[in-house]
Parts: C-alpha cells; structure tokens; sequence
C-alpha cells in the first residue's frame, strides 16, 4: 500500500497523511452507510496503520486518540453482528496497537 511504501522509504509524515486522507474517505463512507465487511476492514486497516506511523513519530497522545476511534467503529461494527474474520483480525490488531502506547 503507499502508506507502507512511503514508510519504507523513510518518509513517515508522508505516510501519515496518505492514511488521514484514507480515514477522511472512511469516515464519509461509514457515514453515507457503508457495511461491507470489505470496507469495514479496510477502515480499521487505515487505524492500524495510523497509530502505528504516530507511535513512531512519537505523537502518542495522538496515537491514543486515533485509537480510540479506531475501537469506536471496532465496537460498533461487532455490535452490528459482523462475523467475518478479517474485520475481527483487524478489530484485535487495533487493540494490540491501542495498548502500546500506554506501556
């Protein structure tokens, strides 16, 4: 993904922002109702990613927010019932992200 592209080639301020502008497109997509579990791992795949670029920069207090929204939408995509094992995997790895900041 060019997140991980830009991250690779030493270029985490560039990362950040390719995945705040995805998690702008998520966010509008989620509100326009969007409940494809396709989407919906992907949007968490974007928080992931996010607080993993801010915890290298060091942003932790931002790192802590972004994962917090994360978990909102984590929450909330279970509460709706989905089932499939990606969004679940990702749900987990955002809480493994979410804890790092704070050890």
């Amino acid at each position: 993904n060019a997140g991980v592209t830009l991250g690779q080639l030493g270029q985490p301020n560039e990362e950040l922002d390719t995945y705040q502008r995805g998690l702008k497109h998520a966010e509008a997509f989620l509100s326009d109702g969007e409940t494809t579990s396709g989407v919906r791992e992907q949007v968490l795949q974007l928080y992931v990613n996010a607080v993993g670029t801010l915890e290298q920069l060091g942003q932790v207090d931002k790192a802590v927010e972004t994962a917090q929204r994360g978990l909102k939408h984590a929450e909330a995509f279970l509460s709706d019932g989905e089932t499939t094992s990606g969004v679940r995997e990702q749900v987990l790895q955002l809480y493994v992200n979410a804890a790092m900041p704070l050890s």
